[in-house]
């Protein structure tokens, strides 16, 4: 009998996960793109940090 319970509990958590999977999956890549732009964004302001200062000095 609890061996039936935890069968049918193991079924249902694994349905659940398959349910979720697809929309995690997606949220990762979504988290990936902005953790890449703002990579991108700090990479050109320092840049364009960089140049001033060393205009500022000229």
């Amino acid at each position: 009998d609890a061996r039936k319970f935890f069968k049918r509990k193991i079924d249902f958590l694994t349905k659940q996960m398959e349910k979720i999977q697809p929309s995690l999956q997606e949220k990762h890549a979504m988290k990936q793109a902005v953790v890449e732009m703002m990579s991108q964004k700090i990479q050109q302001l320092t840049a364009l940090g960089a140049a001033q200062g060393a205009t500022a000095k000229a």
